[in-house]
């Protein structure tokens, strides 16, 4: 019976550590989202957007806000396009909502998702077309990377030997 109460109490502490983590956890996350700087450049076309939060960590981010075309266009661009920049003003990313078959005679709620690291302002634009980030560009912000990395990893032997 004592071994029972033993377990019982283990199991107890488990379970209560667990929640204590997660709610940490959770806690600490949502505090590290910093607020975006919108790009002035902007053109929303035929649409009237407007973005209620953008937010960003050190490795990804949110973007909410509402969507409703203006009345005076009929034939509305297909996608919107959210590009975003470092605090230095390079392109990281790019993602699109698709807006072809959303009925936008009312206002619509969206919200687009990034894993891009280190994003400081956000632009968005009308678009027909897709243009994906091109291969030399992704290539040339992983050499970036990748240089910095080694170069610190170059400092911390020199200090440490």
């Amino acid at each position: 019976m004592s071994r029972m109460k033993t377990f019982l109490k283990y199991l107890i502490i488990f379970i209560a550590f667990y929640i204590f983590t997660d709610v940490l956890t959770s806690i600490a996350l949502s505090n590290n989202y910093k607020p975006m700087q919108y790009a002035e450049t902007s053109n929303s076309g035929s649409y009237i957007v407007e973005t209620k939060t953008a937010k960003s960590t050190s490795v990804s981010g949110y973007v909410e806000g509402s969507i409703k075309l203006k009345d005076e266009y009929e034939n509305p661009e297909k996608f919107l396009e959210f590009d975003f920049y470092s605090k230095y003003g390079n392109l990281l990313g790019r993602k699109y909502l698709d807006l072809s078959n959303v009925d936008l005679t009312t206002e619509q709620q969206f919200k687009v998702n990034f894993d891009y690291d280190d994003i400081a302002k956000y632009e968005i634009k009308a678009t027909n077309d897709l243009e994906k980030i091109s291969e030399v560009q992704r290539s040339m912000i992983n050499k970036g990377y990748m240089a910095l990395t080694v170069v610190g990893a170059l400092i911390i032997l020199y200090y440490v030997l």
